[in-house]
């Protein structure tokens, strides 16, 4: 495939450049351009950083990230109780056993999360940014959250 002449000046460096400034792992980096780590560290390797890079799909992917970095994946783990507050949830034992139950967690880890500043595991964080992905309301989070945990 012919590409611009803008882009086929993309390099690896440029690859990692963009890694770098999302703060990414190489792991989460080759998985968002669809390939293997082990492609993505021999795509990247200090000698070959200043080579155009020959895979149009990747150049196009790289463009894409760039002009539209809302694409680009988080890594960042999700406030909590920054999620718990948006959905209306009280401070109060009936609605953290309710959201336990929604973030599939038992009732004591949910109180860890929330009152004493626990890590979520990066499942219950995926959940998270896959719903707040949606734009939806709270309201309407909170039903699609009910409906799936059929609660």
């Amino acid at each position: 495939m012919t590409l611009s002449t803008e882009l086929t000046q993309r390099t690896a460096d440029d690859l990692e450049a963009w890694r770098l400034k999302h703060g990414l792992t190489k792991l989460e980096a080759s998985m968002a351009f669809g390939i293997t780590e082990n492609n993505w560290i021999n795509l990247t390797k200090p000698d070959v950083l200043a080579k155009p890079l020959q895979d149009a799909v990747i150049v196009m992917h790289l463009e894409l990230f760039n002009q539209h970095p809302e694409l680009v994946p988080n890594n960042k783990q999700p406030d909590i109780k920054e999620f718990y507050t948006f959905l209306g949830l009280k401070d109060d034992p009936k609605d953290r056993e309710m959201f336990a139950k929604l973030i599939g967690r038992s009732t004591s880890s949910a109180c860890r999360l929330l009152m004493h500043d626990g890590t979520t595991s990066k499942a219950v964080s995926m959940w998270i940014q896959s719903l707040v992905k949606l734009n939806l309301s709270p309201n309407k989070t909170l039903l699609l959250m009910k409906k799936i945990a059929k609660i």
